[in-house]
């Protein structure tokens, strides 16, 4: 990319780290490689060659770091950057004649102004909506297995020098993680033993009158890696639920219109007064979860189903989700969850609770309006997701001209 500037001497330019370099001039290429117009790669770069990258599905996803090529130079004529992307490091469709989505963006900071190469619709309720295309005459199928292993140990030596006794202990943890790619489409991920101790610490937030417990974002790579696939406005996937894995497997897939992806863990001596009211003692708990998401008017619109399911020795949490958007008109749009559950107390008796959540949107380049309902019944239960209130009925608009 050559970036031209009446006076180069303008260019806004200093050193920094990865995914910071937005207060730089800087350019970024989004590319959907599934063509699926609901998800996409970005990649970027400023004239130091220095990089952000990530996933952009409905909000912008910076936890990941793609290795890529970067290299940028200052010019007579501005400055020039230069993205070399490795087929090897991203998911993408294979096969002849595959069609990607591409948006090339362009940022001049000294006056907050934005260029594209493609045009920009400001009325358009789809981010992909102002796409170009690339067409590749044929893309290799993509096959990739790693496997990292891991040994972590503990020492610690106690002497008593009053009794003149001392003990010694000594902890071994091994770890596995398995990455394979059968192919372009699908991918799985295996931890074994995972050790997340050097995780950052989430920070403090003081309590004090909350009427609900706190949300804590998840921050450990494993659970977060290559974005979270599901997101609703009622929360029944959320897995800060799982604390202590010893094993975990994940797997996704796209095809055609189509996506699918699952996970599964073993939360090693779970508290059972986590999910069980009254009850006491703790076991190995088992969660599990499924989704399936199906595209149509060409990512204008989608339906899609999940389950999420928890066993606790012999009781068992079921969570069930349907959920879609359709965009009506050019600046209409209407969104639609339903969720149900089926929870056992410890007398072993079922309770069922349900909720919904709908939304209708319009949104063009002078006014934005929407209403919002939601509502919970008081059996509602999602072990695996986040559910800071329930037994709630409520509507909400808001208008911005």
């Amino acid at each position: 990319m050559k970036c031209f500037m009446e006076d180069p001497e303008k260019i806004r330019l200093f050193h920094c780290i990865r995914d910071k370099i937005y207060y730089t001039d800087r350019i970024f290429l989004y590319i959907d490689t599934f063509f699926s117009n609901a998800k996409a790669y970005y990649f970027g770069s400023n004239a130091f060659g220095e990089q952000a990258d990530g996933i952009v599905v409905d909000d912008t996803d910076t936890s990941i770091d793609i290795h890529y090529d970067s290299f940028g130079a200052l010019t007579d004529y501005g400055y020039s950057t230069e993205m070399k992307i490795p087929l090897k490091n991203i998911k993408y469709k294979s096969g002849k004649n595959v069609k990607w989505g591409f948006f090339l963006k362009r940022m001049i900071e000294e006056r907050k102004e934005e260029i594209s190469a493609t045009h920009v619709d400001r009325n358009g309720l789809n981010f992909y909506d102002n796409y170009g295309i690339l067409i590749f005459e044929e893309l290799p199928t993509n096959r990739n297995l790693k496997l990292i292993p891991s040994f972590l140990t503990d020492y610690t030596h106690d002497e008593n020098k009053k009794t003149g006794s001392s003990t010694i202990k000594r902890k071994y943890e091994p770890e596995l993680n398995i990455f394979y790619e059968p192919n372009s489409s699908l991918s799985t991920t295996m931890t074994i033993n995972p050790d997340f101790s050097i995780i950052e610490a989430d920070a403090m937030e003081i309590d004090v009158n909350k009427r609900f417990p706190m949300y804590y974002p998840e921050k450990r790579p494993f659970f977060i890696e290559s974005t979270n696939p599901f997101n609703t406005p009622i929360t029944i996937y959320h897995t800060r639920k799982v604390v202590d894995p010893i094993f975990s497997a994940k797997f996704s897939g796209a095809f055609s219109n189509n996506y699918l992806f699952g996970l599964g863990a073993i939360d090693e001596n779970a508290n059972g007064g986590r999910f069980i009211e009254g009850y006491e003692g703790s076991a190995n708990a088992y969660f599990g979860f499924l989704t399936y998401d199906k595209k149509a008017r060409s990512g204008n619109a989608y339906i899609r189903s999940a389950l999420a399911i928890r066993k606790f020795k012999e009781y068992y949490n079921l969570v069930g989700d349907v959920d879609g958007v359709l965009h009506i008109l050019k600046n209409l749009s209407g969104y639609v969850q339903l969720v149900g559950s089926a929870d056992q107390t410890k007398d072993k008796t079922w309770h069922q609770g349900y909720g919904y959540f709908g939304k209708l949107s319009y949104d063009s380049e002078n006014l934005f309006a929407n209403i919002n309902l939601k509502a919970i019944s008081k059996n509602f239960k999602a072990d695996i997701g986040f559910i800071p209130e329930n037994d709630i009925q409520l509507l909400a608009s808001h208008s911005k001209w």
